[in-house]
């Protein structure tokens, strides 16, 4: 085991052993469950005891699973103004079990996960416990799938869908054949995607909007910032296969990436474009 963090590492230390403490000899299970705790922290040098807060409000790091289309989109709500209220309905903490409730679907679908299940969970991502446990609510959810799916491999789109209950708001207007990913794309009740801006956004009942935007929509996406989540699909030769999420800074675009949610790359629009492709996965809030 290599952790150059000291204070993860006692902190680690100390809850194993406050839970042996509990333990006696009739409770087996607790000893077993508590067994299990400190493998699955060990194995994955997931030491550090984060406690939920009903907030994704901690740098976090991507684990094993790749799920990177769930983080980037988890993490890009989180950014937002809308996106922070957005995310305190779905999660809420009990303060005296530091078990999460999380709803998905807009409510409809509701999920326990308890302290042991974060606990458990060192393969998902590390750093900030409520992002981990919307990461098992979104496993479980797969798992209930015909047939039974997994969180790897995806995109933010299915995290937007699933997270509010809404489908995308719109539908395919190729204006190039040849080059689709540079198409724009129309409201499915008519209004052309070029027309959004603040004013139409605040008006529009049906939010968040889930939208599948081109490369060209980039101007139009920049208006609608701060309380816009765009997702993008890295598929070059310098970049393995792998979901971002951006800010639009005029002519630089902002990266931002699940393996540290601290790091940020900024790219000239030329660079970013010479990069991702596949479009932009957008949730306007």
């Amino acid at each position: 085991l290599y952790c150059d963090n000291k204070e993860a590492v006692d902190k680690g230390i100390t809850y194993i052993c406050r839970r042996l403490d509990l333990c006696d000899n009739v409770k087996l299970q607790e000893a077993q469950e508590t067994l299990e705790i400190a493998v699955s922290m060990l194995e994955n040098n997931d030491l550090f005891i984060d406690a939920a807060n009903g907030e994704i409000d901690k740098i976090n790091y991507q684990g094993v699973t790749g799920d990177c289309w769930l983080l980037a989109a988890l993490n890009g709500i989180a950014e937002t103004p809308n996106g922070k209220k957005l995310i305190s309905e779905c999660i809420s903490v009990n303060p005296d079990t530091q078990d999460v409730t999380v709803k998905l679907e807009g409510g409809k679908k509701e999920y326990l996960i308890t302290q042991d299940d974060i606990l458990k969970s060192g393969r998902l991502s590390k750093g900030d416990a409520d992002l981990r446990a919307m990461e098992i609510a979104f496993k479980r959810y797969y798992e209930e799938m015909q047939p039974p799916q997994t969180l790897d491999g995806g995109y933010a789109v299915s995290a937007f869908e699933i997270l509010t209950g809404n489908q995308p708001s719109l539908v395919t207007t190729v204006a190039d054949p040849n080059n689709p990913q540079n198409s724009y794309l129309a409201l499915a009740d008519g209004l052309n995607f070029h027309e959004l801006n603040p004013q139409t956004i605040s008006e529009y009942k049906n939010k968040p909007l889930i939208v599948l935007a081109g490369y060209s929509a980039l101007d139009e996406l920049e208006k609608l910032q701060p309380n816009i989540v765009i997702c993008a699909d890295a598929r070059t030769s310098e970049f393995e296969s792998h979901q971002y999420w951006i800010r639009i800074d005029g002519d630089n675009i902002i990266v931002k990436e699940s393996h540290n949610s601290s790091n940020e790359k900024v790219y000239t629009r030329e660079e970013f474009l010479n990069n991702f492709n596949g479009g932009l996965n957008v949730m306007v809030l």
